[in-house]
C-alpha cells in the first residue's frame, strides 16, 4: 500500500478529532489555531485570539507558520463558520501527518454556546465577551 493510502486507512481507523471550543478558549496557547475565514471576515466579523489564518492566501505573523510543523507535536485546531469546511481540512491535514483537530460547530458553536452572546449576539453595538479579537 502506498503511502497516502496508508494514511487515508490510519484517518479512518482513528476515527474523526474535535476539539470542544471550552477548551481552546481556556488555553489558546496550547494549539495552532487556525481560523479558515476569508481576510474580510477575519478581521471584521473576528476571531480566536493569536489566531492564525491559513488559507487560499497565508496571514502568518513572523515565525508563526514553523508551529505548524507536523514534527512539532502541536495540536492543530482548524475552525471555520460551522465546522463542515474546517473538517475537511482537518481530515487533509491528518492525512498529511499533522495532530489536527476541527473545532466543534466551529464560530457557530462559540456563539451560541457562550453565554456572553445570549442576547442579541449579531448585533455589532453588543460587546462579545469572548477572548477574541474583533
Amino acid at each position: 500500500m502506498d503511502y497516502l493510502a496508508t494514511q487515508c486507512v490510519r484517518l479512518v481507523a482513528g476515527g474523526f478529532k474535535t476539539a470542544s471550543n471550552v477548551d481552546v478558549l481556556a488555553t489558546p496557547s496550547n494549539y495552532f489555531v487556525n481560523n479558515y475565514f476569508s481576510a474580510t471576515d477575519y478581521s471584521g466579523f473576528g476571531h480566536i485570539s493569536n489566531a492564525y489564518r491559513v488559507k487560499e492566501e497565508l496571514l502568518l505573523v513572523g515565525d508563526g507558520y514553523l508551529a505548524m510543523d507536523p514534527d512539532s507535536n502541536a495540536k492543530v485546531v482548524n475552525y471555520c463558520y460551522t465546522g463542515q469546511t474546517s473538517a475537511v481540512l482537518t481530515a487533509w491535514l491528518n492525512v498529511l501527518g499533522y495532530d489536527a483537530y476541527s473545532l466543534t460547530f466551529g464560530m457557530n458553536g462559540l456563539y451560541n454556546s457562550n453565554s456572553a452572546w445570549v442576547s442579541n449576539k449579531w448585533s455589532p453595538a453588543v460587546s462579545k465577551d469572548l477572548p477574541l479579537v474583533n
